[in-house]
């Protein structure tokens, strides 16, 4: 194993860095969370990394996508992570799309083990939720607003709510604003709940967590299972 992983082996072992050199993660969104967190998962040596996002790199993204610089505003965003990625770890395999996951194109996360939700429209986040029960595999939603930070695990093959039952079928959302340390903070929890999944670790949460910066306060919020859900009862 190469010595750019030691100091993270002497932590979870090399049996545990093996199933993330041998495992694949779909990331939906390529911006303040997704970017971050795409960084840390390529630092740790993930396999392979599947980005989805058919943006481009806009002035106003720059104060919280720290892989995206000036000289990359109005390109794609997928295009200039992966070249940033690879700088960084060129054994790790980076599969980009420089389109939106939608139920036509599924087969191409097909061997992903993993969805990380870094949207920013509830809209594709219920989707996501809907593309998770179809493939059967667990997705890990992300949300930052202000210095509000939420994390949930969805799991299919589980009991435990869906996105659905917790944000129903909300189609509107009012843009409030966000700092840079929300969305790296975001995506570090994203990036280390990942990192448990893929080890089977058994200390997962079932409940949303809330973190807010302001007031430095950790919540588990309990989620209650819609009755009837179009998604999750069927």
């Amino acid at each position: 194993m190469n010595t750019r992983y030691d100091r993270q082996i002497k932590h979870w072992g090399i049996s545990n860095q093996n199933k993330l050199s041998n495992s694949c993660v779909a990331i939906i969104g390529a911006g303040g969370i997704g970017s971050a967190c795409a960084e840390l998962l390529c630092r740790s040596g993930v396999g392979e990394l599947i980005v989805f996002d058919n943006d481009l790199i806009s002035t106003s993204n720059l104060n919280r996508q720290v892989l995206y610089k000036e000289s990359d505003v109005g390109k794609s965003k997928v295009k200039c992570l992966k070249s940033e990625l690879k700088k960084i770890n060129s054994n790790v395999k980076v599969n980009i799309f420089e389109e939106k996951l939608t139920f036509k194109n599924l087969d191409k996360i097909s061997r992903a083990q993993l969805i990380l939700d870094c949207t920013d429209k509830i809209q594709m986040k219920l989707l996501l939720n809907k593309i998770a029960y179809k493939l059967k595999k667990k997705l890990i939603y992300a949300s930052a607003s202000q210095r509000d930070v939420r994390i949930y695990i969805v799991n299919p093959e589980s009991s435990k709510p869906c996105l659905n039952c917790i944000l129903g079928e909300k189609t509107v959302q009012k843009n409030k604003g966000i700092l840079n340390t929300t969305a790296h903070t975001s995506a570090c929890l994203l990036a280390d709940t990942a990192f448990k999944i893929l080890m089977n670790d058994d200390s997962l949460f079932e409940e949303m967590i809330i973190f807010n910066l302001k007031t430095m306060s950790f919540l588990k919020l309990k989620t209650n299972k819609k009755k009837n859900c179009a998604v999750c009862s069927t």
